[in-house]
């Protein structure tokens, strides 16, 4: 995002924020999306965010999650606060949390596996998660395809918990080798709107993939899609 080590941050030791941490970048820092935003470029955020929220440590997510995405350069943000069991189980779109009930506070009660939000309408479907990133982002770039645009797309496969979607399951590698599967399809559907919207030979794709600290057989992974038309 920033091109910064992470041991140039305060975080020395490379381990991720709380889901409910502050924002981690500072706002006047250049980031991909400020810096295409600055060339003209349409940006956009897909999946899961992870660098924190607001300017400190976020205890009732109905209040406006300011600064985050939107001041760091993305026009447009969907997505996760952080993996599927963190709260406020239902996903953000630009700064606030798709779902809330009028006149209640979006509150976490409990922490980890169990945790559950309170002031939602309903918690989202872990294993539809996948499907909605990935229906959004091609949306959002079919709605920009008229100039070049940035976009950048994390999603939550394949990091825990393991919820493939039923339309992947069943398969021989297992639940693991499902999630595969249904990361493979997400991507090739990004790939194949480019190609429908005839934009795929002047569009850069780079997809990266890290393993998890402390959990290797979970990885992360970003789409990055830039059409530079």
């Amino acid at each position: 995002m920033t091109g910064r080590y992470y041991w140039r941050t305060s975080i020395k030791d490379g381990e991720v924020l709380a889901p409910g941490a502050a924002l981690h970048i500072e706002t006047d820092r250049t980031t991909l999306a400020s810096l295409c935003k600055n060339q003209g470029y349409p940006t956009s955020a897909f999946g899961k965010w992870h660098p924190g929220w607001t300017s400190a440590p976020v205890t009732d997510w109905s209040t406006p999650l300011t600064p985050g995405p939107r001041e760091l350069g993305f026009d447009h943000y969907f997505g996760m606060a952080a993996n599927i069991p963190n709260g406020p189980h239902s996903f953000i779109e630009d700064s606030a949390v798709v779902g809330h009930i009028a006149g209640q506070s979006i509150v976490m009660e409990d922490s980890g596996q169990s945790a559950k939000t309170t002031g939602i309408e309903k918690p989202w479907e872990p294993n539809r998660v996948m499907e909605t990133l990935t229906t959004r982002a091609t949306r959002w770039i079919e709605a920009n395809r008229a100039a070049p645009f940035f976009l950048y797309f994390a999603p939550n496969a394949v990091h825990g918990p393991i919820v493939p979607n039923p339309n992947f399951t069943g398969n021989a590698p297992g639940k693991y080798g499902d999630f595969i599967r249904e990361l493979d399809w997400s991507v090739g559907q990004i790939l194949a709107t480019l190609d429908w919207l005839k934009l795929a030979e002047n569009a850069l794709v780079i997809f990266t993939a890290s393993r998890a600290v402390g959990a290797p057989a979970l990885g992360f992974h970003s789409t990055l899609v830039s059409d530079c038309s």
